[in-house]
């Protein structure tokens, strides 16, 4: 996907359908920090923005169990975060690892559909089920971002 926002969208979707297994902190963080790399190298450095470490299942292992153990350590403030916008979030250490790990994988599987330049399964640089579903899946990540902002801003005017 062009804009890593977007990435969002569909993870929230995911939250959304299995939140009582998962942790949105977790999820959220997980789909768009594959992408950091990509940010530094857009605005600072110049450099190749889809990373083949980053952009590949071992890569998105890694990121995910960075993103897992930083979310358990800041869960007590998540916690006050999720609540005070009465999000009812699992914060067990499997939600946590779960969601993590559901949203980094969930990048990657995005990404295979819209780029031609990620190698899912490095350090083996072949894309063996590149899919060109790029219009379909922008589409997709764009409404469903939308659905997301449009939840999240109904939850905060409840309060």
């Amino acid at each position: 996907m062009p804009l890593t926002p977007f990435h969002l969208g569909p993870a929230f979707i995911l939250w959304y359908i299995f939140k009582k297994h998962i942790n949105l902190a977790g999820l959220l963080f997980g789909s768009i920090i594959v992408d950091s790399k990509a940010a530094v190298c857009l605005i600072f450095l110049g450099c190749e923005t889809h990373d083949p470490i980053f952009h590949s299942f071992f890569g998105a292992l890694w990121l995910g169990i960075v993103v897992a153990v930083i979310v358990l350590l800041l869960c007590s403030h998540l916690k006050n975060i999720t609540t005070s916008l009465k999000i009812d979030d699992n914060y067990s250490t499997a939600a946590i690892f779960s969601g993590a790990l559901l949203g980094t994988f969930s990048h990657i599987v995005l990404d295979i559909c819209t780029h031609s330049n990620i190698f899912a399964f490095w350090p083996i640089y072949s894309q063996p089920f590149s899919i060109s579903f790029y219009w379909f899946v922008q589409l997709f990540a764009i409404l469903t971002t939308i659905i997301a902002i449009l939840w999240f801003v109904n939850k905060v005017s409840q309060k």
